[in-house]
């Protein structure tokens, strides 16, 4: 049940004009080495780890209660330190973190790589992260050459560009900027100045109003206690919705943002109206290696996609949002990615 937005703040349809920085990272394998099936549980321990290493002023145990956490690259990317105006949504550990991870699977064999095996995933980083793409690449560099996964399998930095405002989300341009090339960070006068609503809105133009909506890395949401099994437009907009009003609250800086709220009801009542067109989609299991523990956790979620006809503008805009910074649980760690595509 969705709550109705609380009297004050502007109602709106829009996806929040969240600055962003895309990280494209490029790395090649030192040696043959098999890899995870989704790597991103991988990257978030690694480079968590590497980043507070490299950040860490105090030497405190944790985060929580220390003076420069929101001053401290750790502290605001991972922990979630220093977001802005939450009101009833808790601060620190249980903000949303204003990073994603995503990643593509090698193509011809994604169980392992060989010896200079190309390896390539993003760091997507949410509000004004500026002043962290210096630690966080130095930090993608010191994770790599460390080793990832159990095996602890080493990789070379060769490339790490920032995505231009007019760049494909999976191929970055010749107006990317470099951060990263020849084994040292490169100098930079200014990172591109792209949004959320920007990079959804150029997204949604192109699709029109039937849409593939695909689930690219397995999706966890629930109802309840109780996990959604068949897939629910719906369902997936109400919890993107949250998600993309959590952030806007946490991370955003722009003066209408903070004066406007996610009209949640009008965007789940306007997916209960959109003709399915056809659904193929299943439950996918598998485990994930916790880096804390060194034990497998049992994971599941839904893979697959979903066809539309007649799909609302403002909900194309959201979902294209969801293409960037994903939904459900564990979206942080590259989960709950969704593909978007326009059907004939």
């Amino acid at each position: 049940m969705i709550e109705p937005v609380p009297p004050g703040p502007r109602p709106t349809l829009e996806v929040p004009r969240i600055p962003m920085q895309i990280l494209h990272v490029r790395a090649r394998a030192t040696r043959d080495s098999p890899t995870p099936p989704y790597l991103g549980t991988t990257l978030r321990g690694a480079l968590g780890q590497a980043l507070r290493a490299i950040s860490c002023t105090t030497g405190a145990p944790t985060c929580d209660g220390c003076p420069r956490a929101a001053q401290c690259g750790y502290g605001v990317i991972w922990e979630g330190h220093g977001a802005a105006d939450l009101g009833e949504l808790a601060r620190g550990a249980d903000a949303p973190k204003p990073y994603v991870l995503s990643w593509d699977r090698p193509a011809r064999r994604p169980d392992r790589l060989k010896r200079g095996d190309s390896l390539r995933f993003r760091v997507t980083l949410l509000g004004r992260t500026d002043p962290w793409v210096a630690p966080i690449v130095l930090a993608i560099r010191n994770a790599l050459a460390f080793g990832l996964g159990p095996a602890r399998a080493p990789f070379s930095l060769e490339r790490v560009l920032v995505a231009g405002p007019q760049d494909e989300l999976d191929q970055p341009s010749g107006r990317a900027i470099p951060v990263w090339a020849e084994d040292s960070l490169m100098p930079w006068h200014a990172l591109p100045s792209q949004t959320l609503w920007s990079l959804a809105q150029r997204h949604a133009e192109r699709l029109g109003d039937k849409i593939v909506l695909r689930f690219e890395t397995p999706l966890w949401v629930t109802v309840g206690n109780r996990r959604m099994d068949i897939p629910n437009l719906p369902l997936i907009v109400q919890r993107l919705a949250e998600r993309v009003e959590r952030l806007r609250r946490a991370w955003s800086p722009d003066p209408g943002d903070r004066s406007a709220a996610l009209d949640w009801q009008t965007l789940v009542d306007l997916a209960h109206d959109v003709p399915v067109i056809a659904v193929d989609a299943r439950l996918h299991r598998f485990e994930r290696q916790s880096r804390r523990s060194d034990e497998p956790v049992p994971m599941s979620g839904l893979v697959g996609n979903m066809k539309f006809s007649a799909v609302p503008a403002p909900l194309v805009r959201l979902l294209a949002a969801g293409t960037l910074i994903h939904v459900g649980k564990q979206a942080t760690f590259g989960f709950g990615r969704l593909g978007l595509a326009g059907r004939a």
